[in-house]
């Protein structure tokens, strides 16, 4: 009895102990939503002359530190994490190597404090400290946008070097060395700088993948502005009187201001004072050509995949005597992607040799069938049929649209005289068809469109067979038009003043390309039959005249050419016409 009452009572004096540990709101009343205030920090927020391994930071309730590594940034940026404790209503950070002199340093908090009962942060807190006499007071800001469809980057470094290397151009420091100044974007692409000296600084902009801090890596995603930036000062708000009785008085007078200061801006990312900058990340051009990938995507298919127009490559299968022909390559518009379709092969493994030029660039063991073993085969497998898709697949044929077959591999033989086409209560023996390519793999039918009718096509087992000699189940297929006045219609007037080429894109709700023209002048473009969803128009000002959007190069100073969205999203409704009008000039 003695030992019950012992653990019973050193169990509620641990659980007494655990309860004092993590304190937390008692039940009741409205939810927590403010974030904490900072009371004190030692040595105090913008202080010269520090001489310390160490700051601390008090604040009026518990707090923690929420993902600090990625959070938190320093400039000049450390070679090694410094330490971080919390402790009841404090902060410290703990530095681990001495700090460069007559250097001013500022700590970028991001959200990393929060409080712990409900985890509201303390969003873009920034302490900064000199070591010398003086302390830098001037801010840079800006968002990094992504150079091809102008989303806010997250988790993006932005960089600032100063010319103050003897060796290295200011131009090669992104390569070579770690950057003077550092930041990293918000989720919606953000970066300020404080605390900053009065030079001009190269801003250079990186997704880092390998963590190093330079540009090392050819698919890493950058961006540059194209001169030297200078940092500006930020006025201080006047500081409200009024709020000097909301104080606590254990707040020395020093911190009031910056208290006023953080209320007055609490809400706002930037400062109206000083200038945005604007950076567009893009992942550079690979000079190099490489084989991205070689890959089996279907029985009897082969995909080749580069990173660049591949039309000047030679790809040899090694290990197949002189024979007929056993497969067709087919590439890409870009020629970037190089298919095979080939013959049922009576060998496992494909030997294949790409060069470039004299120079080899692969050398490949492609493994074009499965190993069994010995096990036996399924009886009750059904013999192997012709494989195709339905086009379009799921929508129904716009007024004009030809329905079609894509088959996976070429067609030898095709006899559809006993083939019927339903169409409404009209039945036809032997539709008319023909073959829109050369491998014959895409059938197209002739039919009669009109609006608001439905099309069968029934053809029997046997009557196609493909250059493996498989040949086709029953086939039955499905197709169907709308009414006209179920669609609906966009007329855009673009005014173009400097006549230069633009890529003007009609995008669906998931921004996939609907429709592309490129104009150079005044026009007006009109798009019929349209469904009634929403629509975007994006513009690629194209410079070179290539037709496509391209990226930039940092080396020379090239920009990723520029796009623009039209203001607003055209929401299109069935039976209605919408006319719009579009202003382009570069964007900034």
């Amino acid at each position: 009895m003695k030992l019950f009452y012992k653990i019973s009572y050193y169990t509620t004096a641990i659980l007494i102990l655990v309860s004092c540990a993590h304190p937390i709101n008692p039940g009741g009343g409205p939810k927590d939503k403010k974030a904490p205030v900072l009371l004190t920090s030692v040595p105090e927020n913008g202080s010269p002359n520090f001489i310390n391994d160490r700051f601390t930071l008090e604040f009026d309730e518990f707090v923690e530190l929420k993902d600090a590594q990625n959070q938190i940034m320093i400039s000049p940026p450390l070679k090694k994490h410094p330490e971080y404790k919390t402790k009841g209503k404090s902060i410290q950070i703990l530095f681990k190597e001495d700090l460069k002199e007559n250097t001013t340093y500022s700590v970028y908090f991001g959200d990393a404090i929060v409080d712990i009962t409900e985890g509201n942060p303390l969003s873009n807190f920034t302490y900064i400290f000199s070591t010398g006499a003086y302390v830098d007071s001037l801010s840079l800001q800006g968002t990094v946008f992504n150079a091809f469809d102008l989303q806010g980057v997250e988790n993006c470094f932005v960089m600032l070097y100063k010319d103050d290397n003897d060796t290295i151009t200011l131009d090669s420091m992104p390569y070579l060395v770690r950057p003077y100044y550092l930041s990293k974007t918000d989720d919606k692409g953000r970066f300020r700088f404080n605390g900053l000296g009065n030079y001009d600084y190269l801003m250079f902009a990186i997704n880092d993948m390998n963590a190093s801090l330079t540009y090392d890596q050819p698919s890493e995603q950058i961006a540059f502005i194209d001169s030297l930036v200078k940092p500006e000062y930020i006025p201080k708000p006047l500081a409200d009187t009024t709020l000097s009785d909301s104080i606590p008085p254990s707040v020395p007078d020093s911190l009031v201001e910056v208290i006023d200061t953080a209320d007055i801006r609490k809400a706002k990312f930037f400062d109206d004072g000083i200038r945005k900058y604007k950076m567009f990340l893009f992942a550079e051009k690979d000079k190099t050509l490489k084989l991205l990938s070689s890959k089996i995507i279907r029985d009897n298919t082969l995909r080749f995949v580069f990173n660049l127009p591949a039309d000047k490559l030679s790809i040899s299968p090694l290990n197949i005597p002189d024979r007929d022909i056993w497969y067709h390559s087919v590439h890409s518009p870009g020629f970037d992607t190089i298919t095979w379709y080939y013959k049922t092969p009576d060998f496992d493994t494909l030997n294949v040799l790409i060069k470039q030029g004299a120079d080899t660039l692969e050398y490949l063991n492609i493994r074009l069938r499965k190993q069994f073993g010995r096990a036996r085969k399924n009886k009750n497998e059904k013999a192997k049929k012709i494989a195709y898709d339905k086009i379009p697949a799921a929508k129904a044929l716009l007024p004009g649209q030809m329905p079609q077959i894509e088959f996976h591999q070429p067609i030898e033989g095709i006899d559809l005289d006993s083939a019927v086409l339903i169409s409404g209560e009209d039945t036809i023996i032997s539709p008319e068809y023909r073959f829109m390519d050369s491998l014959r793999m895409l059938l197209e039918f002739k039919i009669d469109n009109t609006e608001d009718n439905r099309y069968t096509f029934l053809i029997p087992d046997s009557l196609i067979y493909d250059w493996n000699a498989l040949t086709n189940d029953e086939i039955i297929i499905n197709y169907s038009t709308k009414n006209l006045s179920d669609y609906g219609q966009v007329s855009l007037k673009i005014n173009n003043p400097d006549k230069q080429d633009i890529i003007i894109q009609l995008l669906d709700k998931n921004s996939d390309v609907i429709d592309s023209d490129v104009v150079m002048g005044d026009t007006t473009l009109v798009y019929k039959y349209l469904d009634a969803e929403k629509f975007r128009f994006k513009a690629i000002f194209d410079l070179n005249g290539n037709g496509k959007w391209d990226v930039g190069d940092y080396a020379t100073k090239t920009q990723a050419e520029k796009v623009s969205y039209f203001e607003k999203e055209i929401e299109v409704r069935a039976n209605w016409e919408i006319e719009e009008e579009w202003e382009l000039t570069p964007p900034e």
